[in-house]
C-alpha cells in the first residue's frame, strides 16, 4: 500500500490587460480549474479540466470566484 501527500495548493490570480493570470505551487497533477459567480457549492463549472500552472483566464464579470481542484 502506498500513500501519496500532496502540500496544500497556494495560489495567486494577477490582473492583465486582457484578463487574469492563475498560478499556483502545491497540489498533485492533473488540476481542474473551475469558476462560479457564486458560492452556490452546485454552480462550479470547469474552465480547464487538465491545467497547468500558470493559467490565463478570463476576467470578464463584474466577480468571480475560482478555486482549483487537484487529485
Amino acid at each position: 500500500r502506498s500513500e501519496v501527500i500532496c502540500s496544500p495548493i497556494r495560489a495567486t490570480l494577477t490582473a492583465s490587460q486582457t484578463g487574469g493570470i492563475l498560478d499556483w505551487t502545491g497540489g498533485a497533477p492533473p488540476w481542474r480549474v473551475q469558476r462560479t459567480s457564486s458560492l452556490d457549492p452546485w454552480m462550479w463549472t470547469d474552465l480547464s479540466t487538465n491545467a497547468t500552472p500558470p493559467l490565463a483566464l478570463p476576467l470578464d464579470n463584474a466577480s468571480a470566484f475560482f478555486r482549483i481542484l487537484s487529485q
